[in-house]
């Protein structure tokens, strides 16, 4: 279609029809014209106002450049104006998985499923975002109902594998994560998880050969010398593993996991003050984070500030209870109470 690009400029083509512009917009989206594509949706917008598929098509390339509400806005424009538009119901739950409204992507997979009963992806995704609650038994539905309608569904086997590690089947889990790594050679968290998998089986050697995989796949990629960062510690080699967690945090000041053990390295080296700066750091970026705010509260205490480590005490404690989390709330709040005495 690049024939159309050059007519255009070349001022070829006089009266631009919708046809056209839908076309050209394809035609930028795949060359990577992001901002051309959306100003060619625009256009027919302006000219139709009532086009579902330009604003289903809109909202894909918004989420695809992380604007994730502006997507949500667009996939639900278009549904007013066609109900029943599958597209638009899947991608809006991609979207509003990745803003974690999980309650409402999944709403949005059912609809979905209404339209294309018999889409594997539909249902991987579906089962991805179960994961993300916790609900492990429908997760693991889904994913079989996806590999049943399309067994070389990556997404489907790494979703399994996630289910697995979760519930430490770890070698379990490995396979699983082998299958979707056949399946989709550059699949990025299928190494991460494979990688964190063999770390907790002692399997070190293929732990680090995961995570580097994953550097040369993305040079970029904090959760590779976070990974390696864990490695090093579970060997006892503390000075090592800071370096890697200051890459990870380096290359993504708000990858909150390395800052935990960051933390946790100087804990275990009575540097206390350190430990709280990361601890405190974690919290800033996540104001929910559990464990961060314990780890907080029980080192303010050996630091005598008595107030403040039951203050965080108490709102890890809460969190927990939030999550439906009845032991670890009852845990902390007899740490409190031990405190106290």
């Amino acid at each position: 279609m690049d024939w159309l690009l050059k007519d255009v400029a070349k001022g070829v083509v006089k009266n631009i029809s919708v046809e056209f512009l839908l076309n050209r917009a394809v035609t930028r989206s795949e060359q990577r014209d992001y901002q051309g594509a959306i100003e060619d949706y625009n256009q027919v917008l302006s000219i139709n106002p009532n086009n579902a598929d330009a604003y289903c098509s809109r909202g894909v390339i918004l989420a695809n450049l992380g604007e994730h509400q502006s997507a949500i806005q667009d996939y639900t424009q278009a549904l007013r104006i066609k109900p029943f538009l599958g597209a638009a119901y899947f991608n809006r739950g991609l979207s509003r998985t990745q803003i974690r409204d999980y309650q409402r992507a999944i709403e949005d997979y059912n609809q979905a499923l209404h339209s294309n009963p018999n889409f594997a992806f539909i249902y991987s995704n579906r089962g991805l975002t179960f994961v993300k609650i916790g609900n492990y038994k429908i997760a693991i539905q889904d994913f079989e109902q996806a590999i049943l309608l399309d067994s070389g569904i990556p997404s489907a086997y790494y979703g399994k594998g996630l289910i697995y590690f979760y519930t430490e089947l770890f070698l379990q889990a490995i396979e699983s994560f082998n299958l979707a790594i056949k399946l989709y050679p550059k699949y990025i968290e299928a190494f991460y998880n494979r990688g964190l998998a063999h770390s907790y089986l002692g399997n070190f050697v293929q732990a680090t050969e995961d995570f580097n995989q994953i550097l040369q796949l993305n040079p970029n990629a904090s959760c590779a010398y976070y990974g390696r960062g864990l490695v090093k510690m579970y060997l006892n080699e503390s000075k090592e593993a800071i370096i890697e967690f200051n890459k990870s945090i380096q290359i993504d000041p708000c990858y909150v996991p390395s800052y935990l053990y960051r933390g946790y390295i100087y804990e275990l080296g009575s540097y206390y003050k350190k430990a709280l700066e990361n601890y405190s750091l974690v919290v800033q970026i996540d104001a929910n984070n559990k464990q961060a705010y314990e780890k907080r509260g029980l080192i303010r205490i050996k630091l005598c500030d008595l107030e403040g480590g039951i203050q965080d005490l108490n709102k890890a404690a809460n969190i927990f209870l939030s999550q439906g989390n009845v032991d670890d709330y009852e845990r902390i709040l007899k740490t409190i109470r031990d405190v106290e005495i």
